[in-house]
């Protein structure tokens, strides 16, 4: 079994992509609800110059953890 891991949405900014796949690999993601409505109200957020809020979503989405993750309620 591996390690449990309770992230927020900081933490996945501030991995690199090959540092994610690293993470997913190694720790069982436990996801907090309020991730994901912190990740939709950047939807909303104004455009910065060169950056979407689009843009930023996606870059949070490829760091997601894929294959071991959990959601809890």
């Amino acid at each position: 079994m591996t390690p449990l891991a309770l992230f927020d949405k900081s933490f996945l900014q501030s991995l690199s992509l090959d540092e994610s796949v690293w993470f997913d690999h190694f720790f069982h993601a436990i996801v907090c609800p309020l991730f994901y409505v912190e990740t939709l109200a950047d939807l909303d957020k104004p455009v910065k110059e060169g950056k979407t809020p689009q843009g930023e979503v996606r870059i949070i989405a490829e760091k997601f953890p894929e294959a071991h993750g959990d959601t809890i309620a």
